[in-house]
């Protein structure tokens, strides 16, 4: 769990799985703002109760459905940009190129998707790390 340790901006976690009381006591060691896990246990949710601005989302919450916007526009000092919206194409993961002298293994393959995609659906800086 451990990633920027000096940003003054809370981190996101995402879970593929539930936020359980043990995960949850480990989360609240460190500053997160955000929790996004596919099911969350009550006895989790207490953890946090003390957390004002924490937000959870489950897979139901209604909050998460993506924008399918084309476009995307960003006010900046003295103006505006106005760009295509970031996503991952079809293509990008088969074309990406070898860099290294290893190949990555079918399950890296996978992980480097996931982590693709995460990054493009976040609208600032990010890093995100993936594991099976």
């Amino acid at each position: 769990l451990k990633c920027d340790s000096v940003s003054a901006y809370g981190g996101v976690v995402a879970i593929n799985g539930t936020l359980d009381e043990a995960l949850a006591n480990k989360i609240n060691e460190i500053y997160v703002e955000v929790i996004i896990a596919a099911n969350v246990d009550e006895k989790a949710l207490t953890v946090f109760e003390g957390k004002k601005r924490i937000k959870i989302f489950t897979q139901e919450s209604p909050s998460l459905i993506r924008s399918f916007d084309k476009y995307d526009f960003k006010h900046i000092d003295g103006g505006f940009v106005y760009q295509n919206s970031d996503e991952v194409g079809e293509d990008e993961l088969k074309n990406a190129k070898l860099m290294s002298q290893r190949e990555a293994s079918k399950e890296e393959l996978k992980d480097l998707e996931i982590a693709m995609k995460i990054a493009a659906f976040t609208k600032s800086n990010n890093v995100v790390y993936v594991k099976n």
